[in-house]
């Protein structure tokens, strides 16, 4: 989530103040993103830049992140596959069938 104040001087002097907000990232992923669109306003710097801050968010951040699947398959200590999901929407149809034997 793009939370955004514009300042009176905004585009010709000063960046929009924000604040990025996302469940399924880390600390380390958002501050990514965040100097990512410090440099989109430094580059673009006197024009309006919320489009291709959007634009980004949108079209790119799963590549700028190096994010290739909606979920991450992890080796467990015993040998078994665990599934992390990059977005939690639901459980895995295997978790939720683990679940009902346990």
């Amino acid at each position: 989530v793009l939370n955004f104040e514009l300042p009176p001087d905004y585009p010709s002097a000063s960046a929009p103040i924000f604040a990025l907000s996302c469940k399924w990232l880390t600390p380390k992923q958002l501050s990514a993103l965040c100097r990512h669109l410090d440099t989109l306003w430094k580059d673009n710097q006197g024009d309006v830049v919320l489009f291709a801050w959007m634009q980004f968010l949108k079209e790119e951040t799963l590549a700028f992140l190096n994010i290739t699947s909606p979920y991450e398959l992890t080796v467990c200590p015993k040998g078994t596959v665990s599934r992390k999901y990059a977005v939690p929407k639901e459980k895995a149809p295997e978790s939720r069938e683990a679940d009902r034997k346990s």
